[in-house]
């Protein structure tokens, strides 16, 4: 499975590479991180992020822009810039995230574009920084290609209404929104504090390929940073409209989300 993905990768880094300069103009990307978290290293982040650079540049349309100077890895806030730190102005961003408890690294990739706000993520675990090489890296260079193709849809977490409130003595959550095709995490809204009624307006690239099922987990982000559970809803690939929030063993809705599709 990998093999194969890493071959598309490969494929569609050729036919970019092939383009002529007044066809292809070049993405210019800004790279934040990655960021460490729990046992990860410093070396290790930097470590990734040559790889991640590399498979970025291979594919021929793409300026790699870097912060000045050099952002530290180890932030409170990895999505705000640090003290001192100026970015340069740019087509896309992409923020990477390295985490390692006991065995276990996960790596986060986020690309939000900058005039549209388009955004996805892949997330995934391995027991080795060797394995990220050859799967989530150049699958999620892979999709960062594809989302400037004519065959992209894009989902837009809308709004919510009458959201389930977590915190029973305000009366109202701190929600947020996980976005799923199949198992596929393809991103996440913003939090939004103490909102019944949240308003996202965030939009997400899906996977290409043929229609698939759409999970949308919602949650609340409690004081100490946990996430919780609100309810899932199913919604129809490329179906505009307004889903009900549901949990098993309940009949009662736990309020609704409403979505649209574009390209």
């Amino acid at each position: 499975m990998a093999t194969t993905r890493h071959l598309s990768w490969l494929l569609a880094a050729v036919m970019l590479a092939g383009s002529s300069p007044a066809s292809c103009q070049k993405t210019r990307v800004l790279l934040r991180g990655p960021f460490v978290h729990g046992h990860a290293t410093p070396q290790q982040a930097d470590s990734v992020a040559e790889e991640l650079r590399h498979q970025l540049t291979q594919t021929g349309f793409v300026e790699l822009l870097l912060p000045s100077p050099p952002a530290p890895q180890v932030r409170a806030n990895a999505n705000t810039p640090a003290a001192g730190v100026v970015e340069p102005m740019a087509d896309e961003v992409i923020d990477a995230k390295l985490h390692k408890s006991g065995e276990t690294y996960t790596l986060t990739l986020t690309a939000v574009e900058a005039v549209e706000h388009l955004t996805y993520t892949s997330r995934g675990e391995a027991k080795s920084l060797a394995e990220f090489v050859t799967t989530l890296m150049p699958e999620f260079v892979q999709r960062f290609t594809e989302r400037h193709g004519p065959e992209r849809v894009v989902i837009r977490v809308e709004r919510g209404f009458d959201i389930y409130p977590m915190d029973k003595y305000f009366g109202v959550s701190d929600p947020f929104v996980e976005v799923y095709v199949d198992t596929i995490l393809v991103g996440v809204t913003d939090v939004r504090q103490d909102e019944k009624d949240p308003v996202w307006n965030q939009a997400f690239v899906l996977p290409p390929g043929a229609p698939r099922d759409i999970t949308l987990v919602v949650c609340d982000k409690d004081a100490l940073e946990h996430r919780e559970l609100i309810g899932k809803l199913m919604v129809p690939w490329g179906r505009d409209g307004t889903y009900a929030i549901r949990r098993p063993r309940y009949v009662r809705d736990f309020g609704k989300i409403h979505v649209s599709f574009g390209r």
